[in-house]
């Protein structure tokens, strides 16, 4: 093999090494663009949507009052009711409070919280980010 024909082969060897190293650097710089396009110039929608995430707003309508008829007799009268609900946290294992708050729920509220059957659907709950309830009617004293 003559000199010539090395130098072709090395010099072959060195373009594709630059054309790899070249490829890999394109990669990175957009992988570096779209996250600087997302931490940037996304930043108030992505806040906006973890904000939601945590926040929960309900609308709850005002006391209607008492409704009467023509001859004054009470049809129907307008009581507020609480209802208590555990809210799930969302994560797969419950937290380390949970027991504790369980207990001090369940002697406040006068019902056994720490039933199987209750306590896997509370664990559900929390596990998946949903409700479960507690308690009906509970008289605002209680609250």
């Amino acid at each position: 093999m003559s000199k010539g024909a090395k130098r072709s082969l090395v010099g072959h060897r060195w373009g594709k090494i630059r054309l790899i190293f070249g490829g890999f650097v394109l990669a990175v710089s957009i992988i570096m663009g779209r996250l600087f396009y997302l931490q940037i110039y996304q930043e108030s929608l992505f806040k906006d949507l973890g904000e939601k995430n945590f926040i929960r707003t309900r609308v709850v309508l005002p006391l209607r009052g008492s409704f009467f008829d023509c001859n004054g007799v009470l049809l129907a009268a307008n009581k507020p009711i609480y209802d208590v609900y555990w809210q799930g946290s969302g994560r797969y294992f419950a937290s380390q409070a949970s027991p504790e708050v369980l207990q001090q729920l369940s002697d406040l509220l006068d019902v056994d919280l720490c039933d199987v059957a209750k306590w896997r659907s509370i664990s559900r709950a929390d596990r998946y980010g949903k409700r479960f309830l507690l308690k009906e009617n509970v008289s605002f004293e209680t609250l």
